[in-house]
């Protein structure tokens, strides 16, 4: 993860500086929540490629998605994937670490098991 980027997490709250009315209003369209205690949350349906570009403009800032690995649950982002050129998160939306991602299909055919089988509750 680059330290000159902006860090946005997937998953969990964050802040954000003061964006104004209409950035708000863009940014609450484009996937973004608001909860005046605890900040700003991505929806799970956001549209992730949108919601980028519209933290670009607004910011005036490089943004980079930090995400935890679907398998396994370790903190990752693009940055320095060996895939990061033909994928990215906002294009598939569940993706691995390089660990993971030796261990083989088998790995993350049950990790959409596990998620299938918890949203059937």
């Amino acid at each position: 993860m680059c330290s000159d980027m902006l860090e946005i997490p997937l998953e969990g709250d964050f802040r954000l500086p003061r964006v104004g009315t209409e950035g708000f209003r863009k940014l609450m369209t484009s996937g973004l929540e608001y909860d005046s205690k605890t900040g700003f949350r991505v929806k799970n349906n956001a549209n992730l490629e949108q919601l980028k570009a519209n933290l670009r403009s607004i910011l005036n800032d490089e943004v980079e998605f930090v995400f935890n690995c679907f398998v396994c649950g370790e903190r990752m982002s693009c940055t320095g994937c060996e895939y990061h050129s033909t994928c990215s998160i906002e294009k598939c939306g569940r993706c691995l670490c390089s660990k993971c991602m030796k261990k083989g299909l088998k790995e993350y055919q049950d990790a959409w098991r596990r998620l299938l089988a918890s949203s059937g509750d």
